[in-house]
């Protein structure tokens, strides 16, 4: 697989109190040429994320602590709403929408590697044209 790096750098969040899917996912993505801030917590990424304003934010939607995945995407949208947000989840997607379509993709694992790339990349393209809506009902 052939990589070329996003022009210019780009700063992505993921959140993902699993250690071993969060080491994972940043050596890829830091590969792919992107800069990755890794968290173990909605709550840790939360109090970064004004400062740095990522431009994408790819989150574990069970994420242990009081903040899971969904209340974290749901207060950087109130932030930002043009975030880019991604679910990630081993659970079934329903799920992921009941939670309010504050998600602009989802990527369900298992992840095959070569997919975060390219989910995170068409996201990161996006953002920067501020112009990446927001997945509704209607996108489902």
């Amino acid at each position: 697989m052939r990589i070329v790096p996003p022009e210019p750098r780009t700063n992505i969040f993921l959140i993902d109190d699993d250690d071993d899917s969060r080491d994972l996912f940043a050596e890829v993505l830091r590969r792919a040429g992107f800069a990755v801030d890794s968290f173990n917590s909605g709550e840790e990424a939360l109090t970064q994320f004004e400062a740095t304003r990522p431009a994408v934010v790819l989150t574990d939607i069970s994420l242990a602590g009081s903040v899971d995945g969904i209340e974290t995407a749901r207060r950087i949208r109130r932030l930002d709403p043009y975030a880019a947000l991604i679910a990630v989840t081993g659970h079934s997607l329903d799920d992921v929408k009941r939670g309010g379509m504050v998600f602009d993709s989802f990527l369900r694992k298992p992840i095959g590697l070569d997919e975060l790339v390219a989910a995170v990349r068409y996201l990161a393209e996006e953002a920067t044209t501020q112009t990446l809506p927001v997945l509704t009902a209607a996108h489902a």
